[in-house]
């Protein structure tokens, strides 16, 4: 995520000033609470963020993240394999209507 967040910054044309790094999401919005920077984190941390601290959603390509399904397949779990099947034969989520 930090190299995310750099490469955010640069396309920016910003250069980042790190002062504290953190590998644990809560450690950072603690940071970010107790007015040590800002954080570049995923915007469902809203959910989590002490009272006192703003969330700005942010745009562009490099706001996205491409995630992936990871999983033991030495280990049976039937409703693990009918997620896996579902998810993996789902039209993209971007060819979803709502």
């Amino acid at each position: 995520m930090s190299e995310q967040a750099l490469r955010f910054i640069a396309v920016q044309g910003l250069r980042a000033n790190v002062v504290q790094q953190a590998e644990d999401i809560q450690t950072l919005l603690a940071l970010v609470a107790a007015g040590i920077g800002v954080a570049l984190l995923p915007q469902s941390i809203a959910f989590i963020a002490p009272a006192g601290v703003d969330i700005l959603p942010l745009s562009g390509e490099q706001t996205q993240w491409q995630v992936g399904l990871a999983w033991d397949p030495q280990r049976p779990d039937a409703l693990r394999d009918n997620f896996v099947q579902g998810v993996t034969s789902s039209p993209p989520a971007s060819q979803w209507s709502v």
